[in-house]
């Protein structure tokens, strides 16, 4: 009915999903109509796992939808490129994607929407390698008059419920089945029904009983098998009732063993909010980049291939270029080794983990989702070949940990320990996630043990610093700095990162030296930004420009925190006389960038509030005032957002809104020392209100501790 079109949006600078209807269907009234009912039904909604629509549009007659672009591909190619290889989906990940699509339609049907056409093809990867639902043309709208004919087949043969296939009314039930055929497919390799000829598949679906998964395949998980036969029920009572109910046991499935999950404390502790001088200034900016390396975590692996001298050697030297990521072309380099390895010894279970291990690095350096999948493929080939490798089962959970399923890879990096509890990767790596869902307690913990077993390993103690920063303890982060440091003297990102600190602790010669340190090994971004965030924190705002515009001049593919760059290179033309002429440039580069984050994360509270703050300074009042709001309304208590919420109201003139928002700021932690530096805010701080504020205020103790 349709054709979809990859698009970029020139007003907002990114790239988006066009549908128009097919030329076949322009002159079909009921074509149009179902076009724009679908825009309806997905305009009621709002779930990560359901593409989202920008709008609907029309242009010379012609209506099309705008949709959130997904350059993952669908599952459709998935299933059918591991059908080419002859392979099929691990159990768990097919319960895993089998659940987003389940939690997604259990929102859809709660605000009465039914799909009716859930099939592989209309399943897409997002960036993240998240599924999304899309195409919802032959959806049912609760309280709308339906647009099929009645006794009209809707859906696709294949994946349609025996209710669908004898054209009968259906409800959320029929979408359950639907998804039913979908897992199956995932799970087993092929649909439980086949054949060339409408009404034979038809019938099968109808009367066929569906076969076990785990008759062909013993072993099976049986209660996934379980799970499927019930979502696969002929009659539509003794399926799932509701589509929640089919959600909560596959989620159940995805977080079973090794332990019970009620013995693995993941307890949400409350916290006081980090002081976030980084978050304006890029300095503190760099430990956020520096949350990066800690994803990209890496350990020596131990274990070799015995009978093959020259695919251990291929293996060793990958591994000892991946122990220094931070390299430019190390990352690539240790793939061309692991791959060399595994061409020397096929059945080398640890080099499929490693190569694992360096895609899943390279995902989180470009962000492209082939990498991804190239990891998770390798780790499930070498499980494949040892299911007990100690190594495999880390690079699993690291993939998990990569597409945010931290409660999977917590239960798995935990399932790693109960085999070798002295594994300090997998400490690290279920420290950083411990760190990620705010348990500082479990996380502290791991960090500290990795640390102590193995005081030479840098990794450790950069993930120990960056955790440290997060939570306002700058002596135990500046200490992991330094330990870094003297262990790779090398790494431009430990040399800003340790000035990120000393930043942060007032230390501002010392952090200015690291900065400088790092650029002179290799000037990347986020160095050259913090540098010159520095500046600007000192009002030095002729020596931050030429390092800011240095900084934007160089490659900055992956660099998520560009935006920053833009907006602080805005504020030091602002505050140059000579050069205020070229702000609104810097500001309208600023507000274009942080769009093109906001286009894959559109709740994101900071990225809001970042272009809410760039609209105030480009004038751009009413936008800022509406884009501020939906911030708050998802920051659930974030002082950056409370900060730069009250920097917005002082700019757009709303002095008393300004001053409730600073003072949110402050009882969630936020720095007086930028609070005080902030030149947008010089004429507020003259204000009686503030004055007695900041005097009152607990933040102020913990300011004077840090210059002592």
């Amino acid at each position: 009915m349709g054709v979809v079109y990859r698009a970029r949006d020139r007003t907002l600078d990114r790239i988006v999903a066009l549908k128009f209807l097919h030329a076949s269907s322009l002159d079909s009234e009921r074509a149009r109509e179902r076009f724009i009912h679908e825009a309806q039904a997905i305009s009621r909604l709002n779930h990560r796992h359901i593409a989202v629509i920008h709008a609907i549009e029309e242009c010379d007659n012609r209506v099309f939808l705008v949709f959130e672009y997904l350059p993952g591909g669908t599952l459709r190619s998935l299933l059918d490129n591991l059908h080419s290889r002859d392979e099929k989906m691990p159990p768990q990940m097919a319960a895993t994607y089998a659940f987003q699509i389940a939690d997604a339609l259990s929102h859809a049907h709660a605000v009465g929407v039914i799909h009716r056409d859930i099939k592989p093809s209309n399943l897409m990867f997002a960036r993240d390698g998240d599924l999304k639902i899309v195409d919802f043309g032959v959806s049912r709208l609760r309280g709308r008059a339906p647009i099929t004919e009645p006794g009209a087949v809707v859906g696709t043969p294949m994946y349609m419920s025996p209710e669908q296939a004898q054209a009968k009314e259906v409800d959320e039930r029929s979408d359950i089945f639907s998804l039913g055929v979908v897992l199956y497919e995932m799970a087993a390799g092929h649909p439980p029904f086949a054949s060339d000829k409408l009404e034979a598949l038809l019938q099968q679906i109808v009367s066929t009983p569906v076969p076990r998964i785990r008759t062909g395949n013993a072993s099976f998980s049986p209660e996934l098998d379980r799970i499927v036969c019930r979502a696969l029920e002929k009659n539509p009572s003794a399926r799932y009732p509701r589509m929640v109910d089919l959600a909560d046991d596959l989620r159940s499935f995805c977080n079973v063993a090794p332990a019970r999950v009620e013995q693995i404390p993941t307890e949400r502790l409350p916290l006081k909010k980090p002081s976030m001088i980084w978050k304006k200034w890029i300095a503190l900016a760099g430990v956020l980049v520096a949350l990066a390396l800690a994803f990209l975590v890496w350990g020596p692996l131990k274990k070799r291939n015995p009978s093959n001298a020259a695919a251990n050697q291929l293996y060793q030297q990958g591994v000892d270029r991946l122990n220094r990521f931070y390299v430019a072309g190390n990352i690539d380099k240790a793939i061309v080794s692991f791959s060399d390895a595994i061409k020397r010894a096929p059945n080398f279970a640890e080099a499929y983990a490693a190569l694992s291990k360096a895609y899943r690095d390279k995902y989180l350096e470009t962000r492209d989702r082939r990498f991804l999948d190239a990891a998770r493929t390798n780790a499930d080939r070498a499980l494949a070949i040892d299911r007990n490798s100690v190594d495999g089962q880390i690079a699993s959970a690291m993939v998990l940990e990569a597409t945010g399923d931290h409660e999977g890879a917590i239960i798995a990096f935990h399932r790693v320990l109960a085999k070798d509890a002295l594994n300090v990767e997998a400490m690290r790596e279920l420290a950083a996630v411990y760190s990620l869902k705010n348990n500082v307690t479990e996380a502290g913990k791991f960090y500290l043990k990795a640390v102590q077993l193995k005081p030479n390993d840098w990794n450790s103690w950069s993930q120990s610093g960056v955790f440290h920063f997060a939570h306002q303890d700058y002596e135990r982060a500046e200490t992991d700095f330094q330990h870094v440091i003297a262990l790779t003297p090398d790494s431009p990102a430990a040399h800003r990162n340790l000035g990120g600190v000393e930043m942060a602790l007032g230390k501002l010669s010392d952090a200015e030296k690291e900065f400088l340190a790092s650029i002179t090994l290799r000037p990347i971004p986020s160095a050259l930004s913090n540098l010159g965030a520095l500046y600007i924190y000192e009002r030095r705002y002729g020596d931050a420009i030429p390092i800011l515009e240095r900084a934007i001049q160089l490659p900055t593919a992956g660099y998520q925190k560009i935006h920053i760059v833009w907006a602080n290179l805005g504020d030091a033309y602002r505050y140059t006389p000579d050069r205020a002429a070229q702000a609104p440039q810097a500001y309208q580069q600023a507000v274009q960038e942080v769009e093109k984050l906001l286009a894959f994360t559109p709740d994101d509270a900071d990225l809001l509030s970042d272009a809410s703050l760039y609209m105030a300074k480009l004038g751009r009042r009413a936008e800022s005032l509406d884009e501020i709001g939906r911030a708050l309304r998802f920051a659930n208590g974030n002082s950056n957002v409370s900060f730069r919420a009250a920097l917005v109201y002082e700019l757009t003139g709303s002095r008393d809104r300004a001053m409730a928002a600073l003072a949110e700021a402050i009882r969630g932690g936020y720095s007086l020392d930028e609070i005080e530096r902030e030149p947008a805010l010089d004429k507020l701080r003259q204000d009686h209100r503030y004055r007695q504020m900041a005097s009152v205020s607990p933040a102020n103790e913990g300011r004077k501790d840090a210059r002592q």
